[in-house]
């Protein structure tokens, strides 16, 4: 038999027909045709709904751990630990610029402003971070705070609420603080871990308590899943926690999600599920997407978190990276300008507090002060009187008509009726 095969919908049992015989179907009438015709589309249909729904399953199956045979489990442990301590022992200086939207709930935090901007700078030792917050991306600045190390001292510049582009306060403090063991960027990639400042993943994993359970994928791409026990808990935690890595061996051995939680919570998902809140003390971070950049020392692309997320609490999006660019020392120190409030706190010393320059620039920076507490709600604004205007005065005397005096006159009396009763009460009591 020659020639091409169709098969026939229309049939309760398939038919298969070869193109050019007769088939007993050809005479049959335009109406069994037109419900061949409807069966066949609705079959057609059901077979793309099934296959769309389908998909979804097929691409979560992959989000299921994949095995890693023992022998190979302490070469590749050994090899995301060297990349990662490479990595981070590469930068020298960074430059990143990046903004955070919340995603808490604003009912439940009305006041606290969902968008900043964020600039951190990084140079051996010396470091600065720049943080600006709006109520939006289209709102203006409400609130700008500087944090700078120099080497020797650390500055923490605040600025006026009624004006952020004037300096209210600089406080000085002796040595390098935690004023940056906050900042999102090191967390993302592993430099740092969330509630321990001095320890990076690499550091984790030379301990040797940190084991290569297998492969996952994560956003699409197989990332190598490593758990660290002994992690110390928050405070008052009372039990057991792991930090769990998965690290993605396709975009520089960078991790793609960091899971700080209970030991318990990370072998069963639906109580991690349940507890994932900073009230429980579990902590997560991922990097949904990555970008490359250059690092200019080494003349080579590295990949760097581009969208990424502080799960429960804000969404990161990195806009701009510098690696290894020359930083000049100067960055990191600044000159005090006048009307400035300088607070001194070196060691166990008392704290100093004094305004720079001029009485005319101590008296700017209280004006300064006054608008900031009308901003803030705390005073109502009070139009200034000019020199020519003249002041209204007021009349506190009371109106003729009124019943006041009539009422504190009778108070009066009433209360030396009551004095008097309990003097006569008391003479009694002596008589008796």
């Amino acid at each position: 038999m020659t020639g091409s095969v169709h098969h026939s919908f229309g049939a309760e049992h398939p038919t298969f027909i070869a193109a050019g015989a007769r088939s007993s179907d050809s005479a049959s009438s335009p109406r069994q045709s037109q419900r061949r015709e409807c069966a066949c589309g609705l079959i057609f249909f059901l077979f793309v709904f099934a296959m769309s729904q389908a998909l979804p399953a097929v691409a979560t199956a992959t989000d299921e751990l994949e095995p890693i045979p023992e022998s190979e489990k302490p070469k590749l442990l050994e090899r995301i630990r060297l990349e990662l301590a490479e990595y981070q022992a590469s930068v020298d200086s960074i430059e990143v610029k990046w903004t955070e939207r919340s995603l808490r709930d604003p009912r439940r935090l009305p006041k606290v402003m969902a968008f900043r901007r964020l600039l951190w700078t990084l140079s051996g030792r010396r470091q600065m971070l720049t943080t600006e917050a709006a109520m939006s991306a289209e709102d203006p600045v409400r609130a700008r705070f500087v944090a700078s190390f120099d080497g020797e001292n650390c500055y923490l510049r605040a600025y006026h609420h009624s004006d952020p582009t004037k300096l209210n306060q600089v406080t000085i403090l002796e040595g390098e603080q935690n004023q940056f063991a906050a900042i999102d960027i090191p967390w993302l990639t592993g430099w740092r871990i969330w509630t321990l400042e001095h320890e990076s993943l690499s550091s984790m994993l030379a301990k040797g308590n940190s084991t290569l359970v297998g492969k996952r994928f994560v956003h699409g791409e197989p990332c190598y899943e490593v758990e660290t026990r002994g992690f110390p808990a928050p405070q008052g935690a009372g039990v057991p926690y792991s930090i769990v890595t998965w690290i993605d061996p396709n975009h520089g051995w960078l991790p793609r999600r960091i899971r700080i939680c209970p030991e318990l919570a990370y072998r069963d998902p639906v109580e991690y599920a349940r507890i994932l809140s900073p009230k429980f003390g579990c902590w997560e971070c991922q990097v949904t997407s990555f970008n490359e950049v250059l690092d200019t020392l080494h003349q080579k692309t590295v990949f760097f978190p581009k969208e990424a997320e502080i799960v429960h609490a804000h969404a990161i999006t990195v806009n701009e990276v510098t690696i290894n660019r020359f930083i000049d020392k100067s960055v990191f120190s600044f000159l005090i300008p006048d009307g400035v409030e300088v607070v001194e706190q070196r060691g166990n010393a008392n704290v100093a507090k004094t305004i720079t320059g001029s009485d005319e620039a101590r008296a700017q920076h209280e004006q300064l002060i006054e608008n900031d507490r009308i901003a803030a709600g705390i005073k109502q604004h009070q139009a200034a009187v000019s020199p020519g205007q003249s002041r209204t005065v007021i009349d506190a005397r009371p109106n003729a008509n009124s019943s006041l005096p009539k009422i504190m006159f009778a108070m009066s009396v009433m209360a030396f009726i009551a004095a008097c009763g309990i003097a006569g009460a008391k003479r009694l009591r002596r008589h008796s």
